[in-house]
């Protein structure tokens, strides 16, 4: 893991961050369904940093639910966004997918429908037969494919510790241009003569939009390639129910018809 994202004291913004990311996967949400129970939902932010601490998540589980949640992006149908809850659900359904890979000593499902409970505004948490079919679509909508290699591990981590830790002056105007190694991260913001590597460590350099420009396009890469069970797959928020497996792809088809976002 890079070195300049493993202090414990940049987690709170690292929370934050992944707050916004979720809004932006759920931008906008649709009329409110009557007969919905979904009384004292707490704001996306609350959710995110009480689930955060209580499960104890860290700096690297953090990054890799951001990447799941880059890739979950426009999968979500406009038309079905009924739910306010559903910035939550695919905020825990992705922290759930990243600590189960990251760590095979994982909590069960069981207890990520504990986890979700606020009692501190009254929020009574989703059902253990919702997690598990928030889980099972999650990873149908990801086609399955929860692998992060290291090089894209490290491309995210570099453009949000940039963006979220040592964001450019408000007032800036000139463009900035960043280190490009995996250590050393040195911000600038007009190389003289064409300077093309680090003054610190002779990293060769690029501009900072550059580097989003490379995130994005892994983010679109991932919206753009169809899912396997895309068509069965409607991720709407329902009420009604049914329990699914998360163990196997094939218990999960048995649930196609019933949606958990």
């Amino acid at each position: 893991m890079p070195r300049y994202l493993t202090q414990l004291g940049q987690l709170s913004s690292l929370i934050d961050h992944v707050a916004e990311k979720v809004a932006k996967v759920v931008p906008r949400l649709s009329v409110y369904r009557p007969g919905v129970d979904e009384a004292c939902l707490p704001s996306i932010a609350d959710f995110v940093l009480y689930v955060t601490i209580r499960s104890y998540t860290t700096i690297p589980e953090l990054m890799m639910s951001l990447i799941y949640l880059s890739w979950f992006r426009g999968r979500l149908h406009p038309a079905h966004l009924g739910r306010p809850s559903t910035p939550h659900r695919v905020f825990l359904a992705a922290l759930m997918l990243a600590h189960k890979v990251h760590n095979d000593d994982s909590v069960n499902n069981a207890c990520w429908a504990d986890l979700s409970v606020i009692p501190e505004c009254g929020f009574a948490g989703f059902s253990n037969v919702e997690v598990n079919l928030m889980e099972a679509q999650f990873l149908a909508a990801l086609g399955w494919d929860v692998h992060i290699d290291a090089d894209l591990y490290e491309l995210f981590s570099r453009e949000i510790y940039i963006t979220t830790f040592y964001p450019p002056p408000p007032s800036q105007t000139e463009q900035g241009w960043v280190c490009g190694c995996c250590i050393c991260i040195d911000w600038w913001t007009c190389p003289a003569q064409g300077l093309s590597h680090c003054t610190t460590c002779l990293t060769p350099s690029y501009a900072e939009v550059e580097m989003q420009k490379k995130v994005l396009a892994v983010e679109q890469s991932h919206a753009l390639q169809p899912s396997p069970t895309e068509n069965e797959v409607c991720v709407a928020l329902h009420h009604h129910l049914a329990p699914a497996g998360h163990h196997a792809q094939e218990k999960c088809n048995r649930a196609t018809k019933t949606n958990a976002f």
